[in-house]
């Protein structure tokens, strides 16, 4: 399906809806978002801007480099600094050598870059008095984890997947599967 200003106002209006029922956002919130340079990233800073009339939010996002794509990194912090220049939102931006950490702390590249990446959210939000953290996850991240804590034989906590929210971090985007992403 081809995005329209129908499917995005429909895709944009479900979120917003979310983020009131599950009361992801309160008024005067500051807000950091992890901020890839992917699509899903780049669609809920978007939706948080527009949501900024909304609720009176202060918007920050934090890109951090792995140091494990070369160019593709490069050009990725690239577009994150543009794209926040051009809106107007602080951007801080971090490089860490994950393959390294990973090594050090005998884990996978990927839990080592999560674990990173949020100790580099909770450090930042800290220091700058942000009152939430958003992470871009969708519905179909929700479903891939909860596939994998089935097939890792996780208990009843596993199989509740990705909270809407833990602590200060959201996830305004999880009642939408990726597909929407792309549709909006």
């Amino acid at each position: 399906m081809i995005p329209t200003m129908k499917n995005r106002k429909s895709v944009f209006d479900r979120v917003l809806a979310f983020c009131k029922q599950e009361k992801l956002l309160e008024s005067g919130d500051t807000v950091l978002l992890a901020l890839s340079g992917g699509k899903d990233s780049v669609v809920l800073l978007h939706m948080l801007r527009k949501m900024q009339g909304y609720f009176s939010l202060q918007l920050g996002a934090l890109h951090l480099n792995h140091g494990l794509r070369g160019e593709a990194a490069l050009h990725d912090e690239a577009f994150c600094k543009k794209l926040c220049q051009a809106w107007n939102i602080p951007l801080h931006v971090f490089s860490v050598p994950v393959d390294q950490i990973a090594k050090d702390q005998g884990v996978g590249l990927e839990e080592a870059g999560r674990q990173e990446r949020y100790r580099f959210l909770e450090i930042v939000a800290q220091e700058e008095g942000y009152t939430k953290v958003a992470t871009a996850h969708t519905q179909s991240d929700h479903s891939e984890t909860v596939l994998m804590h089935l097939i890792r034989g996780a208990g009843l906590r596993g199989l509740a997947g990705i909270p809407a929210q833990r602590e200060r971090i959201i996830r305004p985007l999880l009642c939408i599967p990726t597909e929407d992403v792309l549709l909006y």
